[in-house]
């Protein structure tokens, strides 16, 4: 069994991340569920959060170091 650690770790210390907000949008016509990634809200997108790094230059440590303590317990 797998287990996604990236996710609770990013919710209980979102302020660890830098992220931006980009927009999905779903093609229904031409392509139909062809998705594309874009910063400018459109018809039949949806915003999401997009991590794009670490807050600073020690969160990829304090990212490890919670991981490792988390993994132990």
């Amino acid at each position: 069994m797998a287990f996604d650690t990236f996710v609770p770790i990013y919710l209980f210390n979102q302020e660890l991340f830098k992220s931006t907000e980009v927009f999905l949008n779903v093609e229904t016509i031409n392509i139909p569920g062809k998705i594309s990634i874009t910063k400018k809200k459109r018809i039949n997108s949806a915003p999401i959060t997009y991590c794009t790094n670490f807050a600073d230059k020690n969160g990829e440590e304090e990212f490890m170091d919670i991981l490792l303590s988390n993994l132990i317990k």
